[in-house]
């Protein structure tokens, strides 16, 4: 009895570990629900704007301030909720890009984290087109597996 249990236990600490930097399986269809194990953070990452206007090309900084962050999932979205625009990778080791309804309509963590967490993430974000209200929506994990979901950053194009 005690053997079954100390495997099943071991079977599921990996599992426990993997979770926490795995997004939620319906990010794309519901552009990232929100998501609680716990309560939120008191403090959330900010997004530096650090824009060019002239060459339509956005360049952004995920910042995690105290505890950083072990994954990540950003999107521009326009008022109705739809990734608008494309991203651009600046760091290929910590992100990558995905198609939820256009090619590289969001930026997320590169695969598991194994210096720890994140600190900060640097990205681009071309409009490809779109003009109007964008927000920059992000769902976070935090330590211990949890999302959050927080609009980051909203801006006129």
């Amino acid at each position: 009895m005690f053997r079954g249990l100390l495997i099943a236990f071991c079977l599921t600490i990996p599992t426990i570990l993997y979770a926490s930097t795995v997004l939620p399986p319906d990010f794309c269809h519901y552009g990232g629900v929100e998501q609680h194990q716990a309560p939120p953070p008191q403090t959330l990452p900010k997004a530096e704007d650090n824009s060019n206007v002239n060459e339509e090309k956005f360049q952004l900084r995920l910042s995690g301030g105290n505890g950083g962050f072990s994954g990540f999932a950003i999107q521009a979205q326009d008022p109705s909720g739809a990734p608008v625009g494309r991203f651009q990778i600046i760091d290929e080791h910590n992100s990558k890009t995905m198609a939820c309804k256009n090619l590289d309509d969001t930026i997320l963590h590169a695969e598991t984290q194994e210096e720890g967490p994140l600190k900060s993430v640097d990205f681009s974000w071309i409009p490809a087109g779109y003009q109007g209200t964008v927000r920059f929506v992000a769902t976070l994990a935090k330590e211990g597996g949890q999302w959050v979901r927080r609009t980051l950053k909203e801006i006129n194009v």
